[in-house]
């Protein structure tokens, strides 16, 4: 067998392999099994990973993907040769739950498994992303909550697939610029960190429609002029703990269905509340509210309004202002 014949037979038997489909696999032990000389380099390639996993021969490539998986959750110590990295962006792996495992960092080999759609960081102590991160251009969902986690990588917005993201109880304080490219990003919640800072790119997310932010210092977070360019935005929570109104940028939200800014601030709603025609569900406890604008008359499809120990709320619904008789307009919604 030439050289140049062998290196063909070589290389389709590691594609055979890395499908990791069964039948594959038992072709490619039948095949390993009557030649040495390819049973030496197919040692040479997954033997790393097998032993890895716990294995010890080449039957253990039948079960290596789940063997994988399952180790990687208890031990990220290793440090596998480029070749095995080749071999970890093959591997089908599409989900990973590392809840509560008290990790301090992530391997770099992590961000080789290419075909890892949802991955859950929740509860380690977490203080950063490897710099690779974003090469998992298959993620879809991502939650690194109650971590400690205070930057982001700079490459981030290259998680060209990601569709959700749970930033929750970590120590951000800015989002990177690259954060606008999230082009197919529908939720995110970044729900109190210790303070954030939201980048100009943040009003190129066309595709967000659910977004929750807050931090444990309001007066720092900025909220930049493009934030009235999220036009398809439906659901908004905001934590206003020091603010006493709105954000401006809210007006511009004109598909908005549901907002929520109670435990907060506010003094007052504005009349511009009004405008947000297709708002059907407005919750406002807790806040130190006395009265509601006229305008709220003029929220056509409202149906749930959440008045809870706001200050007016014994009194409602006399304490709108401008309005004497609004009877009519509340009897159609459900006020809790």
């Amino acid at each position: 067998m030439s050289i140049q014949d062998f290196e063909s037979q070589k290389n389709s038997l590691f594609q055979l392999i890395e499908t990791w489909e069964d039948n594959n696999i038992k072709l490619a032990l039948q095949i390993i099994k009557k030649e040495e000389v390819l049973k030496s380099v197919c040692l040479k390639r997954y033997l790393p990973i097998i032993e890895f996993t716990g294995g010890k021969s080449l039957s253990s490539l039948k079960n290596l993907p789940k063997a994988f998986s399952d180790r990687i959750l208890y031990s990220n110590e290793w440090d596998p040769a480029a070749e095995q990295g080749n071999i970890l962006k093959t591997l089908p792996i599409e989900s990973l739950k590392f809840f509560n495992y008290k990790y301090n960092n992530l391997p770099e080999w992590l961000c080789h498994l290419n075909k890892l759609v949802k991955l859950d960081l929740l509860k380690n102590k977490l203080t950063h992303l490897p710099v690779d991160f974003a090469n998992l251009q298959n993620l879809e969902e991502l939650l690194i909550s109650q971590d400690t986690i205070s930057k982001l990588p700079d490459s981030f917005g290259n998680l060209s697939s990601l569709r959700e993201l749970y930033l929750n109880y970590n120590n951000l304080k800015e989002l990177p610029e690259s954060f606008g490219h999230l082009k197919k990003l529908q939720i995110l919640h970044v729900y109190q960190n210790s303070s954030i800072s939201l980048p100009e790119s943040f009003g190129l997310l066309a595709a967000l429609r659910v977004l929750v932010i807050s931090c444990f210092d309001i007066n720092k977070m900025k909220f930049p002029e493009s934030m009235s360019m999220l036009k398809g935005l439906k659901e908004l929570t905001i934590n206003l703990a020091l603010q006493e109104q709105l954000p401006d940028f809210i007006k511009d939200l004109k598909t908005l269905e549901k907002l929520k800014c109670n435990n907060s601030n506010l003094k007052e709603l504005p009349e511009w509340i009004g405008t947000l025609k297709e708002l059907k569900i407005l919750n406002i406890t807790s806040n130190p509210l006395k009265s509601l604008p006229a305008s709220i008359t003029e929220l056509t499809a409202l149906s749930e309004l959440y008045i809870g120990r706001t200050a007016f709320a014994k009194n409602f619904p006399d304490k709108i202002t401008g309005q004497d008789n609004i009877q009519d307009f509340f009897k159609k919604i459900d006020l809790k």
